[in-house]
């Protein structure tokens, strides 16, 4: 077996900058940059992410590998600011007995009966919210209104927190909070992200009153199950941790705004989905109160929020570390690799689901079933059972789901006037570039103002044709000279910079008469008139202007010296301002992987590997 695995390829790849890696292409567009690396290299492709040899999973039934502990680690593989924002020791970071008993106690709070009892409130919070949408008489902001009832129904049956002030806080702050997941990791002031760790405070300090209170007085809702929870041992959840816990529940819960944003598209736009659901509706669900047992029962509802599941991009990757090496899809993962699962992508497989960009809700009933292909073919929030590491809360989305879904088609019409609903795929979840602007009435379609709506909501993220991914070049002669004149700016070389570069110079394959000319600028700083006009593309440049920052800056400040030499390469480079600053922030999101070492000798390593 030994030898089977060491002699399997590793995944497919392009090329990429070295340390800096794929760094900004992910983090400026996420769902795309995964999206367009599937369509060349197939389901399993290696990429560098944050300083990290990386590869990615999104189809076939690699997901699965999520579900096995021998082979798929969580702790240690989330990126350290994404650790941060989550508030540090959440389920989503653990293992083993840790995670399974941790998990019993956040599961108390989604059990069957508890979904149950939430039914009502959560029917009150969709009435009361399309009651007032439809009052506005205008189009409202379809995205701002949606994340508000999504937390508004989080907050009322998990906390017990209804309208007030904590309410307003907690909505506030989890906006400026998400924000700061797409948000190049750097924590000045003034970036999105450091207002993301400001809002996590606030909201953990609320959580952490509210912890108080409950332990204070038992209350019937679902942080009480979750702290009247004991293990086997008799042990309950700790405030810290229940606090901690909340606030990954209270984001999970907040996200699913974008799958009842999907809702009224695909309604609006799909007229003959809209009939099918409400023809159900009439027969099973016509007035009055709802039951989770009801809404089970409509299966053309459950398969509407299947396919809204299945077609809707959320978050584009899930976190893990290969815990050993093996073998998956005949290609060598080697322990330690991160290793990451789009579920996005996932359920874009043409092989598991034909035509995946088509809304289709009949592929899951019954006589095609494509959701039944293979164990993993459908799961959008995670796979396994439910003690494992799916999301905890992926029944209570649902039913979020059905009951809008349910109040809206029985009660209310609504229509979409002309805007752009392609997605904005910077953006965790996408968000429609326009807002999605929505306008309601009580009753019938009739009363509501002639809209037309704009076809661009169909439209795929993947561009017709394919960029180019990768640079052809990623280091070439007058590039490493460009980090020679960086490396001078302090005003010296070091023997480990000198040894570096010189290694560098080799790896790169030039001939002996380009070598000794990087000798020769290593040993005397070149003047502005022998440094090599730069030939890069847009993206190479922005990349060697991210690799200069790492190294002007590997020694923990940057001095004016520095700063001017790496404003000289910005003009050099013909970048502006926002490529600078973009360049600059993932330098220093690269630079807490790199565990001290040194810039250079990382590149030349990696040249050498």
């Amino acid at each position: 077996m030994g030898d089977s695995i060491d002699s399997a390829p590793l995944p497919p790849a392009g090329r990429w900058f070295p340390v800096i890696g794929e760094t900004l292409a992910f983090l400026a567009k996420p769902f795309e940059f995964i999206e367009n690396r599937v369509a060349v290299h197939g389901p399993i492709f290696r990429t560098h992410l944050l300083g990290k040899p990386t590869v990615i999973l999104a189809g076939g039934q690699t997901a699965g590998i999520f579900a096995d502990e021998e082979l798929c680690l969580r702790e240690g593989a989330v990126p350290p600011h994404i650790r941060e924002l989550f508030g540090g020791g959440s389920i989503n970071l653990l293992d083993g007995a840790k995670h399974l008993s941790r998990k019993r106690q956040i599961l108390a709070a989604f059990v069957p009966e508890a979904l149950a009892a939430y039914v009502p409130a959560m029917q009150a919070l969709v009435e009361g919210a399309l009651a007032r949408w439809a009052k506005a008489g205008m189009p409202i902001d379809g995205i701002a209104e949606l994340k508000r009832l999504a937390i508004s129904a989080i907050a009322r049956n998990v906390v017990s927190v209804g309208d007030g002030p904590d309410l307003e806080t907690l909505l506030t702050s989890f906006q400026v909070l998400i924000e700061g997941f797409t948000g190049l990791p750097i924590a000045l002031p003034g970036t999105a992200y450091k207002r993301a760790l400001g809002a996590r405070d606030t909201i953990l300090e609320v959580l952490g009153r509210i912890v108080a209170e409950h332990r204070a007085k038992a209350i019937d809702d679902g942080l009480g199950r979750m702290l009247a929870h004991e293990d086997e041992n008799g042990a309950r959840i700790t405030d810290e941790s229940a606090v901690v816990e909340l606030h990954h529940v209270f984001i999970a819960g907040f996200i699913v705004f974008a799958e009842l944003s999907s809702i009224l598209v695909t309604l609006e736009a799909r007229p003959e989905v809209r009939a099918a659901l409400v023809e159900e509706l009439r027969e099973l669900a016509p007035s009055g109160a709802l039951s989770i047992r009801q809404l089970a029962s409509m299966p053309v509802l459950s398969r509407f929020v299947q396919e809204t599941k299945r077609t809707s991009p959320v978050v584009p990757l899930v976190f893990g570390s290969a815990k050993k090496t093996f073998v998956l899809g005949g290609f060598r993962i080697e322990q330690g690799t991160m290793l990451y699962w789009a579920p996005f992508e996932h359920h874009q497989d043409a092989k598991v689901y034909p035509k995946p960009k088509v809304f289709d809700p009949e592929r899951f009933a019954d006589g095609r079933a494509e959701n039944g292909r293979h164990p993993f073919a459908f799961a959008p929030q995670g796979m396994g059972p439910s003690t494992g590491h799916k999301c905890p809360g992926v029944d209570y989305a649902t039913l979020l789901m059905q009951v809008f879904t349910t109040v809206l088609l029985r009660d209310y019409a609504h229509a979409l006037p002309e805007q752009d609903l392609s997605l904005d795929p910077s953006l965790i979840p996408p968000e429609p570039r326009d807002g999605l602007r929505v306008s309601f009435v009580r009753g019938d379609a009739a009363a509501l103002p002639e809209t037309t709506l704009a076809r661009s909501g169909g439209k795929p993220i993947r561009p017709s044709e394919l960029p180019p991914l990768y640079p052809q070049d990623p280091l070439g002669l007058d590039a490493l000279l460009a980090l020679v004149e960086i490396v001078w700016a302090d005003g010296h070389v070091t023997k480990e910079e000198a040894e570096a570069l010189v290694t560098i110079a080799r790896s790169l394959a030039l001939d002996d008469g380009d070598v000794a000319l990087v000798e020769r600028a290593i040993a005397e700083r070149p003047s502005a008139a022998q440094l090599l006009p730069l030939s890069l593309d847009a993206a190479e440049a922005e990349h060697l202007f991210t690799l200069a920052c790492l190294v002007a800056s590997a020694d923990g400040t940057v001095d004016p010296r520095e700063h001017a030499a790496i404003a000289g390469l910005g003009d050099r480079l013909h970048l502006d301002a926002d490529a600078r600053k973009r360049a600059a922030v993932a330098a220093r999101a690269v630079s807490g992987s790199l565990g001290g070492s040194s810039v250079l000798l990382k590149v030349a390593q990696e040249l050498r590997g």
